[in-house]
């Protein structure tokens, strides 16, 4: 990783303030440099090409510099590809608007996502899933807030998102349904948990940063977004309803959508 950084620096690219997180989805190691560059060094070529379906399917556009086990995701890939070898890779947004989404109309108070904690009563978990018909699997899918993914295991659905009245604060509503057996699951009960998900952010302060996939469990969880999603296990047929709210601190960031990646197999891509 490391070297990797030297060689960019040794080759004229300004890099002033070095950050190795080791975040990036699938990446061995990982890192970003000055906030207008992210590093990520992978197994093996397979492993490249890998990410970069992945970041493809987000649909906000990628510049790449693509070497045979790594990558560097940043606005100056051409100038990078130059400096130290590789390939440039692009792609342009397709799916998500060129300005950070609009907050959504209230919901009917009823339904509204931080109501008094008063009067919020918490929803029963698990609940019954909805019949699904016809059932479709897929393993790979971009979809909208509202859709549902059927996967071989789960129905999973992101009902809504909303940005919190404080501004520094962001939620997605979700159902999460075990539907088909897993291996996974011990004593008939499979565990279900906020681990699977990332937020698909941008840090729009300074105009060049790149968008990226960061865990839900990197955040602070905001509690206020009720009803609550919550870790638990479930039965065959049983659902796991709330919201996973997280603060952020940032008003400069933009928030595109929500990937599902559990254990059992399969990404998808909630747009907002």
């Amino acid at each position: 990783m490391i070297a990797l950084k030297d060689a960019l620096v040794e080759a004229g690219y300004d890099c002033p303030r070095w950050v190795q997180s080791d975040t990036v989805t699938r990446a061995l190691q990982s890192g970003s440099c000055s906030d207008a560059a992210v590093l990520s060094i992978y197994l093996d070529s397979a492993a490249v090409q890998t990410s970069i379906e992945a970041l493809k399917g987000l649909g906000v556009g990628v510049s790449l510099a693509v070497g045979e086990n790594w990558i560097v995701n940043s606005p100056r890939a051409k100038e990078v590809a130059q400096m130290i070898g590789g390939t440039v890779v692009t792609s342009p947004a397709s799916e998500l608007p060129e300005t950070p989404p609009t907050t959504p109309s209230p919901p009917p108070p009823s339904e509204s996502a931080r109501p008094p904690s008063s009067s919020t009563p918490l929803v029963t978990i698990p609940t019954s899933a909805p019949p699904v018909s016809p059932r479709r699997t897929v393993t790979n899918a971009t979809l909208q807030v509202g859709d549902t993914a059927h996967l071989a295991t789960w129905d999973v659905t992101v009902l809504r998102s909303e940005h919190g009245k404080d501004g520094i604060s962001y939620g997605w509503k979700v159902r999460v349904c075990y539907v088909a057996t897993s291996d996974l699951a011990e004593n008939g009960r499979i565990a279900v948990s906020d681990k699977p998900w990332s937020a698909i952010i941008q840090d729009l302060e300074g105009g060049d940063n790149p968008v990226a996939a960061v865990p839900i469990r990197e955040f602070e969880r905001d509690h206020a977004y009720r009803p609550d999603y919550l870790n638990t296990t479930l039965s065959l047929g049983e659902c796991n309803l709330g919201w996973i709210g997280i603060v952020h601190g940032n008003p400069d960031l933009a928030w595109f959508g929500i990937i599902y990646e559990p254990s059992t197999g399969g990404r998808i891509t909630w747009l907002n």
